[in-house]
């Protein structure tokens, strides 16, 4: 069965993807919203949309007369007679959407395996709740990708990693009054003790929030044929690079809920045991991926 499992991972395509949506329980996808430009119009349509949805959205935009402000629908038949074929999207934004949606559907059957409605100590519900907070810094951390703030970006990866480890030291508090003596900036040495990585991220994304010079190099460019240098407010270039960050945020999150449930959980689910066994599964193709972007001469 793991096997068969394994396979079907490895075959799995992004481009397929279809996000799930339970309104009801609270799963909006608003991470999911595409940027997009016809016309000079800027819309936006969800990530998995159907190619034939994005061509007759942007044959719509495109055949708007601005200055009648209606449809002109001679050039709408005849853009539409064309069917071009729509680009592909790229696949670091389709990664960052469903990491974005594994971290909402597990986060609330976390809370729910926990029960914080039962009598729990401070340190737990604190740091379940952290946790819960942190999916809304997730999404937009996927909305600021798309829309190629990539400094912007990494300010939040700080964010996230900081409450993650808040999160975590909280969650080891047994005495209730101790709880509000923690200072989430000084939590990251002890994140350290489950996921080695957190302290030279923390120092990474430090650098940005405090303006290092190191930091630079990303938003300041030369021309070297025209002599000119420049400021780059926004990049997709750039910024789709921090989905190999936040696939590393990802992961250091699910480390976190699962320490938190192996020692706080009053009984072990085997489904939500499997489901953290599945989600591990897809971080590592979406970490083989990437890697086949980047560095396509080490094929994972």
């Amino acid at each position: 069965m793991s096997d068969s499992i394994d396979e079907q991972i490895d075959s799995m395509s992004w481009e397929k993807l279809k996000i799930t949506r339970d309104y009801e329980n609270g799963f909006d996808a608003i991470h999911t919203l595409f940027p997009f430009l016809s016309n000079n119009f800027e819309y936006a349509l969800p990530i998995d949309s159907s190619p034939r949805l994005r061509f007759l959205t942007h044959c719509f935009f495109q055949s708007i007369d601005r200055k009648k402000d209606d449809i002109d629908i001679e050039l709408f038949q005849e853009l539409y007679k064309n069917k071009e074929n729509d680009p592909p999207l790229s696949k670091e934004y389709l990664i960052a959407d469903s990491i974005v949606t594994w971290i909402m559907s597990t986060s609330k059957q976390f809370a729910k395996e926990i029960d914080c409605n039962n009598e729990k100590r401070a340190g737990l519900i604190v740091a379940v709740a952290t946790l819960l907070r942190l999916v809304a810094t997730f999404q937009a951390a996927s909305v600021l990708i798309k829309d190629g703030f990539h400094c912007e970006t990494i300010y939040l990866f700080r964010v996230i990693l900081e409450q993650i480890a808040y999160a975590y030291k909280c969650s080891t508090i047994t005495v209730d009054d101790e709880i509000k003596k923690i200072q989430a900036q000084k939590c990251i040495s002890e994140l350290k003790n489950i996921h080695k990585e957190a302290g030279r991220m923390n120092g990474l994304f430090s650098n940005y929030i405090h303006h290092h010079a190191d930091t630079w190099n990303s938003f300041i460019k030369q021309d070297t044929v025209q002599d000119l240098t420049f400021v780059i407010n926004r990049s997709g270039k750039e910024s789709k690079k921090n989905v190999i960050f936040l696939l590393s945020l990802s992961v250091i999150y699910f480390d976190v809920i699962y320490d938190i449930y192996k020692n706080n959980a009053d009984s072990k689910s085997k489904d939500f045991l499997s489901k953290l066994v599945y989600i591990d599964k897809l971080h590592k193709k979406a970490k083989r991926d990437l890697r086949n972007i980047y560095v396509p001469e080490e094929k994972a």
